[in-house]
């Protein structure tokens, strides 16, 4: 049991030694190191032989580990990894530091220093250094200009049997339902139901009749803005292959208003497939136009080379080390100067830029809309 005020904070087999390993931290909130918008909670940690439950000390535990300098390679023989174990006395653990060397130059490729007591295998600058090249490739690979597969479109229309609706769709007076009967697409129309009840009830009069699946999406994306006065509400995987191509070729082509954006994502969130290569949903640099992943949230970020370009009013160059903060102020993100707190624009070239915290951390950079040369 920890003593009064601290509390386990984590317990596991170490996987090397098969030993138990403890951490406590402290509770007293007064006892915590706070300053620089960082805080520290005391903590302590402890290696208990899980056979007798006797706690250990170094050179207890030091028994079951090597700390001489060991070598290892990689399977093609390529990399040479140094790895020693490192008693830290300080923090009553050990550490583990790795050198990763190119075998061919003798050049130091990357360093590491990190904890030696893991409940998994340890990861290697090996692994890692293998890992992130595939990591490379399948980016490169997203940054592509994929097309939808003809396989699957096939494979999604031979689906459709006789009374399979095929897509429900609605504007603010009615709703339109197209339905796959005896080789035929039907289209009805209904006033839109007011209440949940009422949509599984509504009745159809038929609109219109198409022989062919193309037939109907030309009908119903006849009028530029269609995405915007229609909403879509169930659709069948027979029309993703339509919605994604004439979004891709959309955005290729124009630059769009955030509400443009947001209205065809709507119907683009029901396109979503897991199975297909992310460079099948096309997004574009709004600077450069050069080809970015698709993140639908941020429709106008910048790429990644296009953020170094970003200069503040004054000309400086962004830096969030030692110029600039994104602060939540008044309900939204501002960038600020740090020494006077004064918020600042920012801009690549003429365009100006805005900065907010992005969903899953770090900081994403959107073109401010400029309503003369949006669709």
């Amino acid at each position: 049991m920890p003593d009064i005020g601290w509390k386990i904070s984590q317990a596991f087999i170490d996987f090397e030694s098969g030993l138990l390993v403890v951490s406590e931290s402290d509770e007293n909130e007064d006892n915590w190191i706070v300053g620089g918008g960082i805080r520290q909670i005391p903590n302590r940690q402890f290696i208990i032989d899980p056979k007798t439950g006797q706690i250990l000390n170094h050179t207890d535990w030091s028994k079951y580990f090597n700390y001489k300098t060991t070598e290892s390679y990689s399977e093609d023989g390529k990399l040479k990894l140094l790895t020693t174990r490192v008693h830290e006395p300080e923090r009553n653990t050990d550490g583990i530091q790795e050198e990763l060397i190119n075998v061919e130059s003798g050049q130091t490729l990357s360093t590491s220093t990190g904890v030696s007591f893991r409940k998994e295998k340890r990861e290697t600058l090996i692994d890692g250094y293998y890992e992130s090249i595939e990591r490379a490739k399948s980016y490169k690979k997203q940054l592509e200009l994929g097309e939808y597969p003809e396989g699957l479109k096939d494979k999604y229309f031979q689906s459709l049997e006789s009374g399979s609706q095929v897509i429900e769709y609605y504007n603010e007076q009615y709703v339109y339902k197209l339905t796959f009967d005896n080789n035929r697409f039907i289209l009805g129309k209904a006033t839109r139901p007011k209440s949940i009840e009422e949509w599984d009830n509504y009745q159809i009069e038929i609109l219109n009749e198409f022989a062919l699946i193309n037939e109907f999406w030309n009908y119903l994306s006849k009028n530029d803005n269609w995405f915007e006065v229609l909403k879509p509400r169930k659709i069948h995987p027979s029309l993703h292959y339509y919605i994604i191509t004439w979004h891709n070729y959309l955005i290729h082509a124009n630059e769009l208003s955030y509400y443009s954006h947001k209205a065809i994502n709507e119907w683009m969130n029901q396109c979503w497939d897991n199975s297909l290569n992310r460079n099948v949903y096309w997004q574009f640099c709004s600077n450069c136009k050069a080809r970015v992943l698709y993140y639908p949230r941020y429709p106008k970020h910048a790429c990644r080379k296009c953020v170094d370009l970003i200069k503040d009013e004054k000309g400086n160059d962004l830096d969030y080390k030692d110029k600039h903060e994104l602060k939540y102020i008044d309900g939204e993100f501002q960038l600020v100067f740090k020494e006077s707190d004064k918020s600042v624009k920012i801009f690549i070239g003429t365009d100006e830029y805005l900065a907010s915290e992005a969903r899953f951390g770090g900081v994403v950079h959107q073109k401010k809309e400029n309503k003369h040369n949006t669709m």
